[in-house]
């Protein structure tokens, strides 16, 4: 997750500060989990009171958890998308600007 991401993240949830606030993240690749848990790590420390879940699953579980997820209303609040990916979700109402 990028500085810009945890942010804007930040930024969205400004509102809610008085509150204990926990951003759930979703990715699927194993190889990158040690640098965005680094940065949900380092957020945390720099926004008290916002913390960010991170969970990772294999390519395919991965997509079944995103659609799954998106029907049933416990999709996480930011996910790693795909290029491939992308439209499918965009066509049906499913992102949502920062």
């Amino acid at each position: 997750m990028s500085k810009p991401t945890l942010t804007l993240v930040a930024l969205t949830l400004a509102s809610t500060a008085a509150c204990a606030v926990e951003v759930k993240y979703a990715l699927w690749d194993s190889n990158q989990l040690p640098a965005y848990q680094q940065c949900a790590t380092d957020f945390q420390k720099a926004n008290p009171g916002i913390s960010v879940k991170i969970t990772q699953s294999g390519w395919d579980d991965y997509w079944t958890a995103i659609s799954t997820g998106f029907i049933s209303g416990t999709a996480p609040d930011v996910f790693t998308n795909h290029l491939a990916k992308y439209p499918e979700f965009a066509k049906n109402g499913q992102l949502v600007d920062l």
